[in-house]
């Protein structure tokens, strides 16, 4: 039982990995279309730093990551004969 459960966790995890790479892979595929022109200046034209693609999918993308790793870790099994360490008495 503990066995199968181990097998679909980590079955799981790579899913998720496949899928978060997948969804950065489409992301920056898109931005070879989409962006601001070449000829963009800062000075001339200052738009925020989110009307450039690349920046927002970079950090939409780390914040799906870092969602991700912090769900996984809440819901990770404890580990079976982990003993805690015993205050020191002085």
């Amino acid at each position: 039982m503990i066995q199968e459960d181990k097998t679909a966790y980590k079955l799981y995890s790579i899913l998720v990995i496949l899928f978060v790479f997948a969804a950065l892979y489409l992301g920056l595929a898109g931005l070879r279309t989409v962006g601001a022109p070449l000829e963009w200046d800062f000075v001339k034209a200052p738009y925020f730093v989110w009307s450039y693609r690349l920046i927002d999918v970079v950090v939409q993308a780390f914040i799906i990551f870092a969602t991700v790793a912090a769900v996984s870790a809440m819901l990770r099994e404890e580990k079976v004969g982990f003993m805690e360490e015993q205050e020191v008495e002085e």
